[in-house]
């Protein structure tokens, strides 16, 4: 939830406090599409998720993984380097340039990005 967080203030930053209002909205529209009541109805099916994952030797890798230009689509914003709080991406000329010694792998640039040009590997098999 920590993350969420930050991802989502970050992003209000970027794209102003009218963001909150589409948020509510979205997850307003998401719980009448699915039939939820309430928030409780769907709370705690991240905690299934990682039982699943497990249950199919799917693990969260347990070190850092930066992410990665991906083909061609970057419009060189800088959207990705504004967002990250720990100086792991600049601009070099219209693309970023990742600096793994000072990333996280928290993702937020993978979600901040309008051309979905930054993939990120986030899931591996477990360590044999």
């Amino acid at each position: 939830a920590g993350a969420t967080a930050v991802a989502l203030s970050s992003a209000s930053i970027l794209n102003g406090y009218q963001l909150y209002e589409e948020v509510y909205n979205g997850l307003a529209a998401l719980m009448e599409r699915k039939g939820y009541s309430g928030l409780a109805d769907f709370r705690g099916l991240t905690h299934r998720r990682i039982r699943e994952r497990a249950e199919r030797q799917r693990q969260i890798l347990r070190e850092i993984q930066v992410p990665r230009l991906e083909g061609g689509r970057c419009s060189g914003c800088g959207r990705c380097a504004r967002s990250c709080v720990y100086g792991a991406i600049r601009m070099a000329g219209r693309a970023p340039e990742f600096l793994a010694a000072n990333c996280h792998g928290c993702g937020l640039c993978v979600s901040v990005c309008p051309a979905g040009a930054i993939g990120q590997d986030y899931y591996g098999q477990p360590d044999r």
